[in-house]
């Protein structure tokens, strides 16, 4: 994954959602000091299972703003 750059001390969330709009897992649901963090995702679900290759969403969500992008994940 990228980068999230924050102006300042704020709530973050980052979830991975399948095509189907169920929830894979959470990556990041918490305060975050200003600039730039890093999060991973390792292509599991939050239970630690490998998911399968295909298409996935990323939604995340800071100071009001929410953005959502499309991910590949191949195996």
């Amino acid at each position: 994954m990228d980068r999230l750059a924050l102006d300042q001390y704020e709530h973050c969330s980052l979830e991975i959602f399948d095509i189907e709009g169920r929830s894979v897992a959470t990556l990041l649901d918490s305060e975050l000091f200003q600039g730039e963090h890093s999060v991973s995702w390792d292509g599991c679900r939050q239970s630690g299972d490998k998911v399968s290759a295909g298409l996935y969403l990323c939604r995340i969500e800071s100071g009001g703003v929410i953005e959502t992008t499309g991910l590949c994940l191949l195996r």
